[in-house]
């Protein structure tokens, strides 16, 4: 599976360098980091998972960006089931 390095990855996704960050912050996406040199790798996976909580954030649920980004993504997807969206 190809992977991106964080700027390329957040230009494709059509976020900043920092929003992918906050992302992160919420284990809304885990990139793998390469341990010889710290670089953040990206994936397709990684790509679906914030346009989903994109989509998410601008239908406002609940008033609160981040409750919603983190919330709704958690709930939809699971490393554990299928390796990716959930069957909820």
């Amino acid at each position: 599976m190809k992977t991106y390095r964080i700027k390329e990855f957040a230009r494709n996704v059509g976020v900043t360098e920092k929003t992918l960050r906050h992302y992160e912050k919420f284990k809304i996406v885990e990139p793998s980091v390469d341990e010889a040199n710290g670089y953040r790798s990206y994936n397709f996976r990684d790509a679906e998972r914030i346009l989903v909580s994109k989509r998410f954030s601008s239908m406002e649920f609940f008033g609160e960006r981040d409750v919603q980004a983190e919330v709704l993504t958690e709930g939809l997807y699971s490393k554990e089931k299928n390796g990716g969206l959930s069957t909820m």
